[in-house]
C-alpha cells in the first residue's frame, strides 16, 4: 500500500541553485585514485546477478546511448535541500539491456566507496529502478561530474532522500532479496547510520520496534526509523507523512 505512489519533477534552468552541497568523502583507494588519474578510460560499470545478459560498460559506452536531461530537487536527510540539472542514461534503459529475471525483484547499487570498513552500497525496487526519472548520471549542470558530486557516475532517484543515490558507482547487482547483502537492511546508511528504507517488514526483524518513526517526503517511498534515539523525530522537517507497507 502506497508504495507504488509516482512523482515526477520539473523545474527550469532558471531554479538551479548556485550552490549545491556535496556530502560525504571521495573513495580514497587506490583502484579510484588510479581511474582519476587516467581520466576514468578503464572504468567499467558492470550489470550482473539475476539477469540474462550481464555487461560491462565504459563511460564513452554510456556517453553513446540516448541521454536524459532533468532538473530537480535533491532533499537530503539532514534537512536541507538543492536543485541542478542533471544529464544520463535512464535506468530503464540499463534494465532493457541487461534483461532482468522474473525472480530480480530489487536493484543493487555498488560504489567504489567503502565506509564503516565495508562497500558502500543501497538497494530499491526494480518499480523504482524503471522510474523515469531514475537515472545513472554523468553531467551536473551541462558538465561533466566532479569527484565531490560522484564522478565518473552516479545515480539519482528523483522520489528519494539524497542517501539513496550512490556516488562513484561501481556496479549494479539484480538480486531476489537483499538480506545477505550487507547486514540486510537495503543499504550502507540503513546498516550503519540507524535509519532504515522500508522493503517491508522483514527489514525491522530482531529489532526493538517499540520507538519506530515513520516519515516522507512528498511521494517518496523512504522512511526514517529511530530506534536507538527514541527523542529525536524528525517529522516537522518533512512536507507529508505516508505509512508504508509491502
Amino acid at each position: 500500500m502506497f508504495s507504488r505512489v509516482i512523482s515526477r519533477q520539473q523545474y527550469s534552468k532558471s531554479d538551479v541553485t548556485p550552490f549545491f552541497r556535496a556530502n560525504g568523502y571521495p573513495p580514497e583507494t587506490k583502484e579510484y585514485k588510479d581511474l582519476l588519474e587516467n581520466k576514468f578510460v578503464n572504468w567499467r560499470l558492470k550489470a550482473h546477478g539475476l539477469v540474462e545478459k550481464p555487461f560491462e560498460l565504459s563511460l564513452a559506452d554510456l556517453h553513446a546511448m540516448k541521454k536524459e536531461i532533468q532538473i530537480t530537487e535533491h532533499s537530503c536527510i539532514q534537512g536541507w535541500t538543492a536543485i541542478g540539472e542533471w544529464g544520463g542514461v535512464p535506468m530503464s534503459h540499463i534494465i532493457s539491456l541487461c534483461r532482468p529475471l522474473s525472480q530480480a525483484r530489487y536493484v543493487v547499487f555498488y560504489s567504489l566507496q567503502y565506509s564503516e570498513g565495508a562497500q558502500f552500497y543501497e538497494a530499491i525496487y526494480m518499480e523504482l529502478a524503471k522510474h523515469p526519472q531514475t537515472i545513472l548520471a554523468y553531467e551536473m549542470n551541462g558538465e561533466p561530474l566532479i569527484v565531490p558530486h560522484g564522478a565518473p557516475l552516479r545515480l539519482r532517484i528523483e522520489t528519494q532522500l539524497g542517501y539513496k543515490m550512490v556516488k562513484w558507482l561501481k556496479s549494479i547487482e539484480f538480486v531476489s532479496d537483499y538480506e545477505n547483502i550487507g547486514m540486510g537492511l537495503g543499504g550502507h546508511r540503513e546498516d550503519h547510520m540507524y535509519y532504515v528504507w522500508v522493503l517491508g517488514y522483514r527489514a525491522f526483524k530482531n529489532r526493538d520496534d517499540s520507538h519506530l518513526r515513520f516519515c516522507t517526503f512528498d511521494t517518496a517511498t523512504t522512511v526514517l526509523i529511530n530506534f536507538v534515539k527514541p527523542t529525536l523525530d524528525l517529522r516537522p522537517f518533512y512536507h507529508s507523512y505516508i505509512w508504508l507497507e509491502e
